[in-house]
């Protein structure tokens, strides 16, 4: 939870107590008057997650660690017509990153890290997007909201 200062302040709460009140407790004064905890906080903030995998061979030993992440950035050297190409560069495609997100259960893939060789890069778009529909493409200037 987070703490509202003007709060803590007019209760005139001491620096021991604050730890407690975030996590939950309420106050009680010197003269044993209650002041409950929502008076005194907001909710935390939700837990993001965000995993970020690049330069590898396409491996399901990770989907544990990334399940259910928010934003998934996964590296997407080569299309699956490459996959060879891919494996000898230990690199992987974008079918194969959109295989990990769907089985990591993550709410959003962002594909990147491609080979110099693809001028246009809309094939790895498609391709991610046949396994896994929320797909991007990472390009400059990217920003996002989670």
């Amino acid at each position: 939870r987070h703490l509202i200062k003007s709060m803590i302040e007019a209760f005139d709460i001491p620096i021991k107590d604050l730890k407690a009140i975030k996590q939950g407790a309420d106050f009680v004064d010197k003269e044993g008057f209650i002041v409950s905890n929502e008076r005194l906080t907001t909710p935390a903030d939700p837990i993001r997650k965000y995993a970020y995998i690049s330069d590898t061979l396409y491996t399901e030993k990770i989907i544990d660690q990334i399940a259910e992440a928010d934003i998934l950035f996964h590296e997407s050297t080569f299309v699956d017509d490459d996959r060879q190409r891919a494996k000898e560069t230990l690199h992987t495609t974008a079918l194969q990153a959109a295989q990990i997100a769907r089985k990591a259960n993550v709410k959003q893939l962002i594909l990147g890290h491609f080979s110099a060789r693809y001028r246009d890069k809309k094939p790895f778009l498609k391709e991610a997007k046949s396994i896994f529909e929320n797909t991007i493409l990472a390009e400059d200037g990217l920003q996002l909201e989670f």
